[in-house]
């Protein structure tokens, strides 16, 4: 095994060698810390840093919108953005207690922003010529919490390493934020009802756009997540638009889950009733702070799941 490992890293060597680069690939041992890696996407440069070895981009935008609407994509920048931190998680409900499985599973709770479209990569090369697999992961917390940093398990360097591969870990609107319905209500707001969906197809097309910078193959693309995750990467074979967008997909635990439409209508119907909004006042709903709005929603969804004589969540 040893000598098949040096026989790998001398033959990779020397195909490197041979190569002519359009852009710079840094190898591990030639990494300087005052000059960190730099790629180029769609919208402007990145500044990453290296991991032992692997190319780390964390925080990276890959889409923007309003609340209650479609992802658009992001305003390109001038200069080197920075990609050396997490980016914003999706706002989710108060923690206020420690959850049975922390022992083995241990959360990591981070900043909260409605702006939190953006994901990371791990990658071991940034020759855009290195067509190496691509892995898109969706994190659990069902469609309510969550996120790409959740769990120290979520880190993408490990993968990236034992399979050679280029990971993406992904956050996108979750809850009220993602799932809320407030199509009747405007032309504005007909995606409302999938935003957080949608927010994924926007992280696949970025990706389609974007990975071969960061050494990756778009046309070898498998997605993959656990729990919830594992419910969103069944929805992506649902959601037309995500087709050609990925090649392979995992279900890790998780089960095919929507929200009837005509629930999650009584569900808005309900939240603007408690939060004291007309139905010509819905534009109002893009003020309301985060927390108010959830607690409506969540009260909304109780008070009609009591109704219908069933439980109703955001999947």
């Amino acid at each position: 095994m040893a000598k098949w490992k040096r026989a790998k890293a001398i033959a990779a060597v020397t195909m490197a060698s041979a190569m002519v680069m359009t852009t710079p690939v840094w190898a591990a041992e030639e990494y300087d810390l005052n000059n960190p890696p730099v790629v180029d996407t769609e919208a402007g440069q990145l500044r990453g840093f290296m991991n032992e070895g692997t190319y780390t981009f964390l925080g990276v935008p890959y889409a923007q919108a309003e609340r209650f609407q479609a992802p658009q994509k992001v305003e390109a920048w001038d200069g080197v953005r920075n990609a050396q931190s997490y980016g914003t998680i999706c706002p989710i409900q108060n923690q206020t207690s420690v959850g049975s499985d922390e022992f083995v599973w241990p959360h990591r709770y981070w900043v909260q922003n409605e702006d939190c479209m953006n994901l990371n990569v791990w990658t071991q090369s940034l020759d855009t010529e290195a067509k190496k697999p691509v892995i898109v992961f969706f994190h659990g917390g069902g469609f309510t919490n969550g996120s790409s940093v959740e769990s120290a398990a979520y880190d993408g360097k490990n993968l990236s390493e034992y399979g050679d591969a280029v990971v993406v870990t992904v956050n996108h609107r979750l809850n009220v934020l993602g799932y809320l319905d407030v199509s009747e209500y405007g032309e504005d707001y007909q995606y409302s009802g999938n935003c957080g969906t949608a927010d994924m197809i926007a992280s696949l097309k970025w990706v389609k756009e974007n990975i071969a910078n960061f050494g990756g193959d778009p046309d070898n693309v498998t997605i993959f997540g656990q729990s919830g995750g594992g419910c969103k990467v069944l929805n992506m074979f649902a959601t037309s638009e995500a087709e050609g967008l990925f090649d392979q997909a995992v279900v890790q635990s998780g089960g095919e889950g929507h929200i009837d439409q005509d629930i999650a209508k009584k569900v808005t119907a309900k939240t603007l009733e408690i939060l004291g909004i007309s139905d010509n006042e819905v534009e109002q709903l893009k003020e309301v702070p985060y927390d108010t709005l959830d607690a409506a929603a969540t009260e909304a969804q109780k008070q009609v799941g009591e109704e219908l004589g069933t439980s109703v969540g955001w999947s």
